[in-house]
Parts: structure tokens; C-alpha cells; sequence
């Protein structure tokens, strides 16, 4: 990846500074390296900590998964879902999901607990 690529380049709507960018591959680079992979609890939790702390926002939530048709490996199955949220002052939160259909139907299913999720923590 380099600087201003679209994976890492925004966050809540603004584009990221190149120290912020550096920062978010480098803890990227280690969970990649500690065998974590992308698709994780891990994975989830640091982008939306991360988000949080490089962006004006009380709130962040961050998504990964596969949504397919391909990129299924051992032990990640298609439609496997990592979802967390970062709220200032509060603990994150993290869960695990399967979603069932295609590709379009894992993506829209995952969305719609990003949104619950998120109005659960402005309540």
C-alpha cells in the first residue's frame, strides 16, 4: 500500500496524514506478521481504535470480512464477518458473525449490524 490509497486514505470523511497512514500500516504489518490475518477480531478492533483516535469522532466502526464468492481459507468460511466499535471513554466492542448469500446479501447483512450497532451507542 502507499499513501493515498483508498483502504487506508480516509477516515470520517477526510483523507489521513502520512504519519496516521504510516501508523495504520505499521500495526497492520505486525497483526499481519503475528499470523492474525485480515479478516480478525484483531484486525477489527484496530481499525476502529484507530479510526477513533485519527479522527474527530465520538464513535467508530470498523468491518471485515469475506463477503466472497472467493477468498475463503481454512477456519474463515465465506460470509465471515468481524465487526467492532470504538467509543471515547468506553471499552470496544467486538463480535463475530456468519452471514449467509452472496456476496451482495453478506455485504448489505453486515452494514445493517454496523448501523445497529452504532445506534446502540448513541442511545
Amino acid at each position: 500500500m502507499e499513501p493515498g490509497d483508498p483502504l487506508l486514505a480516509h477516515l470520517a470523511g477526510r483523507r489521513m496524514d502520512l504519519e496516521s497512514h504510516r501508523q495504520a500500516r505499521q500495526l497492520l504489518e505486525r497483526l499481519w506478521l503475528a499470523g492474525v490475518g485480515a479478516v480478525s477480531v484483531q484486525v477489527a478492533r484496530a481499525m476502529a481504535e484507530g479510526a477513533l483516535t485519527h479522527a474527530r469522532a465520538d464513535v467508530a466502526i470498523a468491518i471485515t470480512g469475506i463477503a466472497g464468492p472467493g477468498g475463503e481459507t481454512p477456519g474463515k468460511p465465506v460470509g465471515l464477518v468481524y465487526l467492532a466499535i470504538a467509543r471515547r471513554g468506553r471499552d470496544s466492542r467486538m463480535e463475530r458473525q456468519h452471514f449467509s448469500g452472496d456476496r451482495q446479501a453478506v455485504r448489505q447483512a453486515a452494514t445493517e449490524r454496523a448501523l445497529e450497532l452504532l445506534n446502540a451507542a448513541v442511545e
